[in-house]
């Protein structure tokens, strides 16, 4: 998975001039700020939150239609920013704030229009304050934070779960149980990646003397991989 991450400088920085292509050079021009990838970044960012305002006003189809091909969007940024050498500190930042910024929205609007049980929704809520407050350590300390994959397997696992639960609440008979069950298979994955990975993560961040994972991220991704697997089968067994 590609990671809207930049390390220590813009992508273009790290090669000469006269090889930057067009989408580097106009990155350069503009400090970084305009990008197709920060473009796709934005665009993901309206459309989500204007699917969680459809759904505020009880138009779940709409809501549910937009928030979805949003956070699809989000999942490209990356990708095309890796593509076109134009990842940087800023489009990272664009990337990091806006999906925070989206997922206390959601919580807030699934808290007020009862969209996911209520349970589902603490354990949610808890995972981002897990999150939030170990990044929050690493940057009191001085320490440079950047997207972990724990925390994008965690974000995908977050909307997948919202998503779910909602179409759940709307629908009946099989759909509604089918859609419940993968909604319980996302939230245990959020429990893992979003919460314990990404959190162990930052916290490694904020105290690199420690060491804490000598593992390294790829042990990471093998227990992402074998809790899906294992939670997808269990959840749909639950269908039987």
């Amino acid at each position: 998975m590609d990671l809207h991450r930049s390390e220590n400088k813009p992508d273009w920085e790290k090669i000469p001039p006269e090889d930057w292509n067009r989408w580097q050079k106009l990155a350069a021009r503009t400090h970084g700020w305009i990008t197709p990838a920060n473009a796709i970044t934005a665009l993901g960012f309206i459309c989500s939150a204007a699917g969680m305002y459809q759904l505020d006003k009880d138009n779940h189809k709409s809501g549910l239609a937009l928030l979805a091909f949003g956070r699809t969007l989000d999942l490209g940024d990356g990708k095309i920013s890796d593509l076109q050498g134009t990842k940087s500190g800023k489009g990272e930042a664009l990337d990091a704030g806006g999906d925070n910024l989206l997922a206390q929205i959601a919580l807030r609007v699934a808290r007020r229009k009862e969209l996911i049980p209520r349970p589902a929704l603490n354990l949610l809520a808890a995972g981002r304050v897990i999150v939030n407050g170990s990044s929050m350590v690493a940057k009191a300390r001085g320490n440079e934070i950047h997207p972990s994959l724990g925390g994008k397997f965690g974000g995908f696992d977050f909307w997948a779960a919202s998503c779910a639960y909602v179409v759940a609440k709307y629908t009946e008979g099989v759909v509604s149980k089918a859609a419940e069950a993968v909604g319980d298979v996302a939230l245990g994955g959020y429990l893992v990646h979003g919460t314990i990975i990404a959190g162990y993560d930052y916290l490694n961040d904020a105290f690199p003397e420690l060491r804490l994972h000598e593992r390294g991220q790829d042990a990471h991704a093998a227990l992402a991989v074998e809790y899906v697997d294992d939670g997808l089968v269990t959840g749909f067994d639950a269908l039987d």
